[in-house]
């Protein structure tokens, strides 16, 4: 019989798309760099599973209790025995609660099965935090190694700072973007393109960002334009992979995949000669970042110096600093509005007990971190 695991599915840096014929054929392609991505290993799935015990949202968040589940896959030709598989983190706000693994006592070709890791994350993890888990499956003999990496909390822009200033977006010199406040998305602020723009311009907004894993990028988006001639179009890389025209009755959410690395996105009104209509503008809000670099300052060691508690609380709660700078904590409510603000060199107190129970956001400046509180 044949007991060797299929050879995976592989992209060269050519484009060719080939079946690796077994594992020392991978691995000599791998080494010499031809490889571009791995496209199959008929083995691993990764699922976030917030139903019962976390928020239902599908996604990991700060004070969470869920389970992740791995499904792996016999894609070899022989029957694999007593398998451990066990998941791990890189990340010290994250604690696998069933360290050891599971154990799978068999696999026959073609056999799927899920193992189920419970995790539980830190309430005062930083927002956009990016978790790594390796994932490793063995049955003494063969060992695959994956990592799955996801963020912690959402990454967003939804301008409720009133402004551009949350990231280092790069306005147009002639044409720039404004804020608007006409029937946002959600909160109450949007950006628009640039107000009595000429024909035959365009206006621009763009952004630089080191995007830490592979993931995507998606925003809200309402149009009030001449349909098929002024358009709003978005770009990932100077590419185009989006564009819209005509007159909207309301907001429509878009989604786009981002590759890791350094990536540039250009939100461009282009308008033509002749008629405009509507409001000859392009409306975005709530744009959703993949993982991104919130900072050049190791994260970890900023974040150490920031502490935020009790979370979660009955309403007040104490903000504390190790260093003697002056910092700003900002408190949004659930809908984005900025409900206190507090400038001190000093630990900063809050009282939210009078406000409503449910999720409010900090911010803390000039450090830009973000955290989520939760009022009981």
């Amino acid at each position: 019989g044949c007991d060797s695991i299929e050879g995976p599915i592989v992209r060269l840096k050519d484009g060719s798309v080939e079946k690796l014929s077994d594992y020392e054929d991978a691995r000599k392609k791998y080494d010499s760099g031809e490889i571009e991505e791995v496209l199959y290993l008929g083995d691993i799935l990764f699922t976030i599973d917030d139903a019962n015990l976390g928020n239902g949202n599908g996604k990991l968040d700060a004070g969470e209790t869920l389970d992740l589940i791995v499904d792996v896959e016999n894609s070899g030709h022989a029957e694999i025995m007593n398998i451990n598989a066990v998941l791990s983190t890189l990340s010290s706000y994250v604690t696998i609660n069933n360290p050891l693994g599971v154990t799978v006592n068999s696999l026959t070709p073609l056999q799927q099965q899920s193992t189920v890791f419970n995790i539980s994350i830190d309430p005062n993890t930083p927002m956009g935090t990016l978790a790594e888990f390796p994932f490793d499956f063995t049955d003494g003999t063969y060992t695959h190694t994956n990592t799955f990496a996801k963020t912690i909390g959402i990454i967003d822009e939804d301008y409720e700072t009133g402004d551009f200033t949350q990231y280092s977006w790069i306005m147009d010199p002639s044409f720039p973007w404004v804020i608007s406040t006409n029937n946002p998305y959600e909160g109450t602020n949007c950006s628009r393109s640039a107000l009595n723009q000429p024909d035959n311009t365009d206006s621009e907004l763009s952004i630089d960002l080191n995007i830490l894993a592979a993931g995507d990028i998606s925003f809200y988006k309402k149009m009030s334009s001449e349909q098929d001639y002024d358009f709003l179009k978005f770009k990932i890389n100077s590419q185009k992979v989006g564009e819209w025209s005509g007159i909207d009755a309301g907001w429509s959410l878009v989604s786009f995949p981002v590759n890791a690395g350094q990536n540039t996105f250009k939100w461009e009104y282009d308008k033509d000669g002749g008629f405009s209509e509507g409001q000859d503008c392009a409306f975005v809000d709530y744009i959703v970042f993949p993982p991104i670099d919130l900072g050049t300052v190791s994260l970890e060691e900023n974040f150490t110096n920031i502490k935020l508690y009790p979370n979660p609380t009955m309403g007040s709660f104490e903000i504390t600093f190790s260093d003697n700078k002056n910092h700003t904590a900002l408190i949004y409510d659930f809908n984005g509005k900025l409900i206190y603000s507090e400038n001190s060199s000093e630990n900063i107190n809050f009282d939210i007990s009078k406000n409503a129970t449910g999720t409010y956001t900090v911010k803390i400046m000039p450090e830009g971190i973000t955290y989520q509180i939760v009022k009981k």
